[in-house]
């Protein structure tokens, strides 16, 4: 009984930590459309989201053994 709480707590901080930095992002992404051109903030996401994608990708071939 006492594992299950004690995952339910974790599962719950996390989920509460995913939900503040989604606020989080939406705020800077709110202040950075008032200072640049929305093109330019939705290029500068997708330039963002595939850098951590290259990245992780990396990571995951580093833990598997297979990064050339």
């Amino acid at each position: 009984m006492g594992e299950s709480a004690n995952y339910i707590g974790r599962t719950v901080i996390l989920l509460l930590t995913g939900v503040g930095l989604i606020l989080f992002w939406r705020g800077i992404w709110q202040v950075s459309e008032k200072l640049i051109s929305e093109q330019i903030s939705l290029i500068l996401g997708l330039v963002i989201i595939i850098g951590i994608a290259v990245f992780e990708k990396k990571q995951i071939f580093k833990i598997l053994g297979s990064a050339h």
